[in-house]
């Protein structure tokens, strides 16, 4: 019986596995696997895990889109969630609802037949709002999908379960297509909800987030796992920035910092300017705006101040934000998915002078600032960001200007790039009340990464009087590791420090003694 139909029907009547699943933080229970419905692998663990990360409420409404034998679903009603769980194949339902009943928990879990829609539709019988949605997507092609090393257990699943780990055919493939749903019902998401996404390391897996950015959504990788080989497996958060309240646009400001810091604007307001007029960078330099390019700045939690890093860390977040806004204008993956990612936007000359600044190879294209104020018993904390778009910059200061219209393929208006922005901030900087926040840990990689191309022609620094030293990596909080005679130290001071130019790296670096190091 070699062809699809008999094969199927071979394997419905084979007699199902049972196997133990060990929830990231509920206990153990067991599942009926039938020999058609996909079992829960590394994957299935990866997405709990990320779930169980989650500060939901009690009660919180979960639905999972292709729960399978709903090892997943059932572990999100032991920690207290109430589940909505759909898959198009019968078989999985059917196991779905023998396990959650074997479990003790089917009044928590409705186990629907339904999928989304090749179109985009929302699945007939799936009635939101939900606090959650959870997708393990397809991410197979065929030949993965009938004996490819990323599926392990091929000789078990029917032609029905393997067309249901196969990604759809297109630009988008399934993540793309939940997109589309959400954006035609966004009633379906309930306020402040979370959409939880795991995909594997494709190259459309790779965009997910990127595209997910570009529709405005904030995106947080949460955990990553490696299957065997070189497969990796990333689940990441999707949300609407800053509880859906949309920016303020001005015509002609002094200064967005200063505004957002005399009205003492909660955190989430946000101030965009068409002219500005008073802008200013580090050290209180002056930041020349011409039209076209963008200033704009974000009230911030002040606790975010708090942080060991201080506002140190806040200016690194800054700096990968931005460039993971240029990503989304250029459709590259971003690099806080995974660190890697950073070369693609390093091939385009694209790079980060630490701390804060973006350089292209012709100059300087955007740079942060973080300023706060103490008014009385209420303290302020903003994040001002400038952009050059249009080419020809310029001079200023001591440093040459670009705009990222130099770059090839960049053809973004500014009201389209600032959208990317504001979700690339919410993305580093939210304080989101179901998403844990992001770690100076997770970002260190990626920040590196983007350094390096900017470091790469050998390029030194020094403190106010001292002598020109090597960066070679990101301390854990964010410092510059620096070689000295003494050995590598941490600079954590950006005031004052000084930079070898293109001209002068092989000069500079021809005064070091010569020394072996590590970088980060």
């Amino acid at each position: 019986m070699g062809d699809p139909r008999s094969r199927e029907l071979e394997l419905q009547s084979s007699t199902a596995v049972e196997l133990v699943f060990s929830g990231a933080v509920a206990p153990p229970f067991r599942v009926a696997v039938p020999a058609t419905v996909y079992p829960p692998r590394e994957d299935t663990e990866l997405l709990d895990s990320a779930l169980a990360e989650l500060r939901v409420r009690p009660d919180a409404r979960l639905l999972e889109i292709g729960c399978g034998c709903g090892a997943a679903a059932i572990a999100a009603a032991l920690r207290g969630m109430r589940v909505v769980a759909c898959d198009v194949n019968p078989l999985a339902v059917a196991a779905s609802r023998g396990n959650a009943a074997r479990a003790g928990v089917e009044e928590r879990i409705d186990v629907v037949e339904a999928g989304i829609g090749e179109d985009g539709s929302w699945p007939d019988g799936v009635v939101g709002p939900f606090d959650v949605i959870c997708w393990n997507t397809p991410y197979l092609d065929g030949g993965e999908a009938r004996g490819g090393p990323g599926v392990g257990r091929p000789d078990r699943l029917g032609p029905l379960e393997d067309a249901g780990m196969l990604d759809l055919a297109g630009e988008s493939g399934w993540t793309g297509m939940l997109l589309s749903a959400l954006v035609a019902r966004p009633d379906v998401l309930a306020e402040g909800g979370v959409v939880l996404l795991v995909h594997a390391d494709t190259a459309r897996g790779e965009l997910a987030q990127t595209r997910w950015r570009r529709m405005g959504f904030a995106t947080r990788a949460l955990a990553s796992a490696r299957l065997g080989g070189d497969e990796r497996l990333t689940a990441f958060a999707a949300w609407i920035p800053w509880g859906g309240l949309a920016p303020e646009w001005a015509g002609k400001v002094d200064s967005t910092n200063t505004r957002l810091l005399q009205r003492g604007a909660r955190p989430g307001e946000r101030l965009f300017a068409e002219s500005q007029t008073e802008g200013r960078g580090q050290r209180d330099r002056n930041w020349l705006m011409r039209p076209g390019d963008f200033a704009g700045s974000w009230a911030l939690d002040p606790a975010d101040a708090e942080h060991p890093g201080g506002i140190g860390d806040l200016q690194l977040k800054a700096a990968l934000a931005a460039a993971e806004a240029i990503a989304c204008t250029l459709e590259l993956p971003l690099p806080s998915a995974h660190w890697t990612n950073a070369a693609t936007l390093s091939a385009r000359d694209v790079a980060v002078r630490w701390p804060n600044d973006i350089w292209l190879r012709s100059g300087k294209a955007a740079g942060c600032l973080v300023e706060g104020r103490q008014q009385g018993a209420q303290n302020s904390l903003v994040l001002g960001i400038g952009v050059n778009l249009p080419a020809g910059a310029g001079e200023q200061d001591e440093f040459p200007l670009a705009g990222l219209s130099e770059l090839e393929g960049f053809t973004c208006a500014l009201e389209e790039f600032s959208r990317y922005l504001d979700a690339s901030v919410a993305s580093m900087f939210e304080r989101h009340p179901v998403v844990p926040d992001t770690s100076t840990a997770r970002i260190r990689r990626p920040l590196w990464a983007l350094m390096t191309q900017w470091l790469a022609d050998g390029r030194c620094c020094r403190e106010p009087g001292g002598a020109w030293s090597r960066p070679v990596g990101l301390g854990e909080d964010g410092g510059l590791r620096i070689v000295k005679e003494a050995g590598v130290v941490e600079c954590r001071e950006v005031a004052g420090l000084q930079w070898s130019s293109h001209q002068e790296s092989s000069s500079t670096a021809a005064e070091m003694s010569s020394s072996s190091f590590e970088g980060s």
